[in-house]
């Protein structure tokens, strides 16, 4: 279902520069950039990493292809929750990285409005504006639209690293 979303999306549109995977996280609604958005997929088993960072729940297997899962709860800070049936998987690609990040539910492909888009105010904390390219009015709710190179930590796991890391697992 959700890939229909992004491929109707990019379809239609052609440009992917306005246009955002809407999410929820706990209370909070962001958005990744559609350029970085590959598919959605259900929730699957994840194998741990010994040693990774909280927030790297651990690497699935696609089709395949082995992909790093960033769970945004714990990387926003929000503690851990097990997964239920609205959670969901987006597989983002960022640079030669394909990561997944865990959300608790998708919930559309939106357009940008430019009038409607404003950068982080500068209160906000230095490790927010980080993670957050700018803030975006979608249908009347505000939507922090995510840096996705910072968000999913894509310099931790370039493809010699996590081979590294699956190597060790496996021997």
């Amino acid at each position: 279902m959700g890939n229909d979303i992004i491929e109707t999306a990019k379809r239609e549109r052609g440009e992917l520069d306005n246009m955002a995977l809407t999410f929820r996280v706990g209370e909070s609604t962001y958005g990744l950039p559609l350029a970085n958005v590959l598919e959605i997929i259900n929730v699957q088993p994840v194998t741990p990493i010994m040693s990774s960072a909280p927030h790297i729940r651990g690497i699935i297997d696609l089709r395949g292809v082995i992909v790093p899962v960033v769970d945004a709860r714990i990387k926003f800070g929000l503690g851990e929750r097990e997964y239920d049936e609205q959670c969901s998987f987006i597989i983002t690609q960022v640079g030669d990285a394909r990561v997944g990040l865990a959300v608790d539910r998708v919930i559309n492909v939106a357009t940008l409005d430019e009038a409607g888009t404003q950068p982080l105010p500068e209160f906000a904390t230095v490790n927010s504006n980080r993670h957050i390219k700018n803030v975006s009015r979608i249908d009347g709710n505000l939507v922090m639209i995510l840096n996705a190179e910072t968000v999913l930590d894509v310099d931790d796991w370039n493809a010699a690293e996590l081979g590294d890391i699956v190597e060790e697992k496996d021997g």
